[in-house]
């Protein structure tokens, strides 16, 4: 499978060098619609992004939008999308990282994957990938890999530490350019961002079943990308086509008189740098800088003011003016006229403050300033005032907060920042105290593109401040570990007076009093268990004595007590069911008798009834034949009745009449139960008593085997005779004082261990901060050495000071320490009367000719705008024409000059100001 590799991408809103407006953001999805062409012509069905897609870690909403877009294109184009981050993708720059670190994950797609710290097997073998690391640690990696995928900082003389035996081969992002180094292959950039990077960048194509790999150019022929260049002409600078941008670097400055000298080039500067480098010893230093240089901007200030308008300002309550290239414009009028508020209006467009609505004119109920410039191609208009205006190209702009919109005019405009420079009030005499000594460096810096110095010196600073946040906490591990040593000394020294005490010798001696009091201790034993065994046989003796006075009884004499009872019983028994068979024989004769006596007499009647011939029921008379049968028969019935009666009668003489009487079975019945009642409680105790035996006879017999098991045991433990042992008295105290010996014996060799220990790690930390301080005093002196008061600007500013002198002015750089500090100052000379005399002792005239001297040869990179508002005042008539010389030939597209002197003629356009009766300003143009 092949696979397209790309890193550095820095997608980010790039304001400057833009032909159209967001023209550079656009490049991105070109770039994206670019890897899925390269992709489809090389056969490549996955890109793998070896990281820094972004240029900041966050972004503007609006460069997230289109963050989305350009990750979709490359979603949609192929099948798969490996990626890990670089330094620019993470918001953190610790070894410890998250995918949360970086907004890339928030748009991950489905075939979108995180890759950090792993690896996949492929036919070439084994692939890794890993995030940019401050560390580089690698040791993740337990066998090693074929390729390895990382955002690795290398250069030929610097490189991040790493284990090179982890891998064959690395692949990384972070250099921006296409470096082959040993086994360290940079992907490089694939479009210029600035003049730090490659403008013929590239992508390579791996094939992941054999290893082979090769490079493709992203814009071959240069049809595609917009791409920077430095030139030497000025009239060369700015786009020469929609896709190439000069930047003007002169390479000699123009003197007033129309002389030129040579100014040092960047291959001269390198030159220099290199051979300080080579002297200072800071070859690795550098080249590490060179590879992590921040990023640094080429201003500019090439504009071209079109119109301005003021509305309402001070005593303007209407102005309006136009301007051409090479314009030297001047405001004549009195004092109070008007000439200071035209060219305040013009300095607040430039300032961030609002105050322009607070100059609000007493004529009118409103106030705005606007100018119209041209930069870059592009028109750009702004207003200020009761409102605050932003348009480019006719589009206005829009932000959530003025703030915002104001470092958006910044973002465009970026020679907004530099007012100072292009409007010197009138409260100005002279430069020296508008431009300090590092201002007017800063300007030479910024006008000769001398940034990369200055950005070499701030990543120095950078860097040293990284390893400074490193040594922090080193520091904060030393100090802990210097706290435990000392308390371990403080600990040793309390403890110093057992370090020569034998340990062994007090642990046996230790031992033996052990041994003697465990000896004590058994022979006590043993006494306590012959009297506990003694007190248990006379405890079980008297055990044995209760139980014997239990069997002291008769049990054969309650035995047949028991048998006499419980015969009694049974006999009363007999008794009281034959008393309850009388009585119911008894009841139940008398209910017969009562019954049959009844039915005899019903009957007689009925005999009686039917000898009179009627029937019984109704009354009738009956036939003879049936009276007769009837009587026979129910006379037979009666007599039976009478038998049957005479028979109970008869019974019932059996019974005497006391057993006739009411109540007599009931009540010998109860006599005889209350009887057995009496002998059911004496035959209960008869029973409880030979249970009592019965139960005292086991248990005497148990109680019997375990006394002769107590005299057993008192006979074995009698047989272990022990030796009396006595203890000596202070026992105790030299048993506490022993092993408080012993325990602070180990305690001492213990500190010792620790104090061993703790010195290693002081040593190994003491010895990192030491390393780490020698390498930030490196990035310190390298910083410094690149810094404005270092020797690389020093002979700069030295030859350029030879290329700026002239004849009436020479220019000096001069460097001295005050108070431990370096100084540099680039200062003016003025020749009077033959003797150049330094600017600080030369008069305000003098001084502002010095002044307008050291803009015109600053001004090497065509200005915009230079406004001067009564800065020639102090000019007289020998001066006066040398200032009025310099304007004349200064690099600037517009210049104002505002004076009540008449006798300063050199103009192109001129403004005559006064005000009329009622205070406004009237003007007048010729």
């Amino acid at each position: 499978m092949k696979v397209l590799l790309t890193a550095d991408i820095h997608y980010g809103n790039y304001e400057d060098y833009n032909i159209t407006p967001n023209a550079r953001i656009n490049q991105f999805y070109k770039l994206a619609d670019r890897y899925v062409e390269i992709g489809r012509e090389n056969d490549c069905k996955e890109i793998w992004v070896a990281g820094d897609f972004l240029r900041v870690p966050e972004g503007s909403n609006r460069v997230n939008h289109g963050l989305k877009k350009f990750l979709k294109i490359i979603s949609e184009g192929f099948d798969e999308v490996k990626y890990i981050l670089g330094q620019h993708d993470l918001s953190t720059k610790s070894t410890e990282q998250s995918i949360e670190d970086t907004i890339i994950s928030i748009f991950d797609f489905d075939n979108f994957h995180y890759m950090n710290k792993k690896i996949v097997e492929y036919g070439l073998g084994k692939i890794a990938f890993m995030n940019w690391s401050p560390d580089q640690d690698v040791s993740w990696i337990e066998d090693k890999v074929q390729v390895f995928i990382g955002h690795y900082t290398k250069s030929d003389l610097f490189g991040q530490d790493i284990d090179e035996s982890k891998f064959d081969i690395m692949f990384h992002g972070d250099i921006h350019n296409d470096q082959e180094i040993g086994k360290f292959i940079s992907i490089s950039n694939p479009i210029q961002h600035d003049m730090n990077s490659i403008s013929d960048g590239s992508v390579i194509i791996l094939d992941t079943d054999t290893g082979d790999w090769r490079r493709v150019k992203v814009d071959p022929d240069h049809s595609r990308f917009l791409r920077l260049h430095y030139v030497t002409e000025p009239h060369l600078q700015g786009f020469q086509d929609d896709l190439n941008y000069n930047i003007y670097k002169p390479n000699k400055v123009v003197t007033a008189k129309g002389a030129s000298a040579d100014l040092p080039q960047w291959k001269d500067i390198e030159t220099l740098i290199r051979n300080i480098i080579k002297e200072e010893d800071f070859e690795s230093i550098h080249s590490e800088v060179s590879a992590k240089c921040v990023n640094y901007s080429e201003i500019d200030f090439d504009f071209q003011l079109i119109e301005v308008r003021i509305r309402g300002y001070r005593s303007l309550v209407e102005f309006h003016a136009t301007f051409e290239p090479n314009d030297l414009v001047v405001l004549l009028g009195k004092n109070g006229s008007g000439k200071s508020s035209i060219l305040n209006g013009i300095r607040a467009i430039w300032d961030r403050s609002s105050h322009i609505k607070n100059e609000r004119s007493e004529f009118c109920n409103w106030v705005d300033v606007t100018i119209t410039l041209s930069y870059q191609n592009k028109i750009y208009e702004i207003t200020k005032g009761d409102d605050v205006l932003f348009k480019i190209d006719g589009e206005t702009q829009s932000r959530n907060t003025k703030p915002e919109l104001e470092a958006y005019m910044r973002e465009c405009l970026p020679f907004m920042n530099y007012v100072d420079l292009l409007f010197i009030t009138s409260n100005v005499n002279n430069l020296a105290v508008q431009f300090t000594p590092d201002r007017r460096i800063e300007l030479i810096s910024k006008f000769y593109r001398l940034d990369r110095i200055d950005a070499y010196s701030q990543t120095g600073g950078k860097l040293r401040e990284e390893v400074i946040q490193k040594i922090i906490p080193i520091r904060d591990k030393l100090m802990g570990v210097k706290g435990s040593l000392d308390t371990i000394e403080t600990r040793l020294m309390e403890l110093d007076d057992y370090k020569d005490l034998d340990e062994l010798s007090l642990k046996n001696e230790y031992e033996e009093l052990i041994n003697l009091r465990e000896s004590k201790i058994k022979y006590d034993n043993w006494l306590q268990e012959i009297e506990k065994a003694k007190s248990s046989i006379n405890q079980q003796k008297s055990t044995l004595d209760l139980y014997k006075s239990k069997l002291e009884v008769n049990v054969d004499e309650l035995k047949d007590n028991l048998i006499s009872v419980e015969r009694q019983i049974n006999d009363n028994k007999a008794k009281i069911e034959d008393l309850l068979q009388k009585d119911r024989r008894l009841f139940s004769l008398k209910e017969k008798e009562s019954i049959i006596k009844q039915k005899g007499i019903d009957m007689g009647n009925y005999v009686e009834t039917l000898k009179e011939g009627k029937c019984e029921v109704c009354g009738s008379r009956l036939a003879d034949g049936d009276a007769h049968s009837l009587i026979e028969s129910k006379t037979k019935i009666l007599e039976h009745y009478r038998s049957e009666y005479l028979d109970i009668l008869k019974e019932l003489e059996e019974f005497s009449d006391e057993e006739k009487s009411l109540g007599y079975f009931k009540k010998n019945k109860l006599i005889i139960e209350n009887a057995n009642s009496e002998l059911s409680h004496a035959r209960d105790f008869i029973k409880g008593k030979i249970d009592q035996y019965v139960i005292a006879k086991e248990a005497y017999n148990i109680e019997l085997d375990r006394l002769k098991n107590y005299e057993d045991k008192l006979e074995s433990i009698l047989s272990q005779r022990l030796e009396e042992v006595i203890l000596p008295p202070d026992l105790n105290d030299r048993l506490s004082d022993l092993i408080s010996k012993i325990t602070k014996i180990q305690m001492y060799h213990a500190e010792l261990e620790k104090k061993k220990e703790k010195s290693i790690e002081y040593d190994k930390l003491d010895k990192e901060i030491k390393e780490l301080n020698d390498l930030s005093q490196k990035y310190l002196d390298y910083s410094a050495l690149m810094s404005r008061t270092g020797r690389v600007y020093g002979e700069i500013l030295t030859k350029l000071a030879e290329a700026f002198s002239e004849d009436d002015i020479k220019y000096e750089c001069r460097t001295w320490t005050w108070r431990g500090k370096l100084n540099r100052s680039f200062n003016a000379l003025y020749k009077v009367k033959g003797n150049y005399r330094v600017y600080e002792r030369l008069s305000d005239g003098q001084k502002t000719v010095c002044d307008l001297d050291f803009l015109s040869k600053l001004f090497s990179v065509r200005v915009g705008i230079l406004a001067l508002d009564e800065h020639l005042k102090a000019l007289d008539e020998e001066n006066l024409p040398k200032a009025a010389d310099i304007l004349n030939n200064m690099n600037v597209n517009t210049i104002l000059v505002a004076t009540h002197d008449r006798n300063f003629t050199p103009y192109t356009k001129r403004f005559l100001l006064e005000l009329d009766e009622s205070g406004k300003t009237i003007y007048t143009i010729n």
